[in-house]
């Protein structure tokens, strides 16, 4: 045989291996997946509301996630167990941010269908009633640009991910602000 119809051979037989490996990693990947989004899916709450109030160096967050019944009920257990993971991962996300959690609680609400995740933030003050929100805005599409302004508050109401979101961030002082800073008017 042929010393170059041999190498051609088995290039041929390498590259057609390689794209079987490839669409069998591929369709694996997809089907994983398309099976975490479906249980995310499942478990998705109707609607997220998270308010943000300033207190000198402190941000007092609070998250409230409404479940209807049927979904409520399919996490209830599983939210009891997880409620330490779920504020290691809050914390987790802040420390990226170099952003301390303190007193962080999470609770159920059965009556109402809620979780709640409630915690104060602190360093994000990075000077006299001046906030950084930079730890909130980073993986969101948008930036405090696209919030209402009124003379104390900036709030958010719209979609993130396909589920309707509502952030209010409310200080004690007329504000300003640009893409991702807050401070006082002048």
């Amino acid at each position: 045989m042929n010393k170059k119809y041999f190498l051609f051979i088995f290039s041929v037989l390498l590259l057609f291996s390689l794209m079987l490996c490839t669409a069998s990693k591929n369709q694996k990947n997809s089907s994983e997946i398309s099976s975490h989004t479906q249980q995310r899916k499942m478990q998705m709450p109707e609607k997220v509301t998270i308010e943000i109030r300033a207190d000198g160096e402190i941000l007092h967050y609070k998250s409230v996630s409404l479940y209807n019944e049927k979904e409520f009920q399919k996490i209830i257990k599983p939210a009891q167990n997880y409620s330490n993971k779920i504020i290691g991962n809050f914390k987790n996300n802040l420390k990226r941010f170099n952003k301390e959690c303190l007193n962080c609680t999470y609770k159920l609400d059965s009556t109402e269908h809620l979780t709640i995740l409630t915690c104060n933030i602190r360093g994000a003050r990075y000077g006299t009633n001046s906030y950084d929100f930079h730890w909130l805005l980073a993986d969101l599409p948008f930036d405090l640009y696209q919030f209402t302004q009124s003379k104390k508050e900036l709030t958010y109401s719209g979609k993130i991910d396909e589920l309707p979101t509502t952030i209010h961030l409310i200080f004690n002082f007329p504000i300003t602000h640009c893409h991702e800073h807050v401070w006082p008017t002048k």
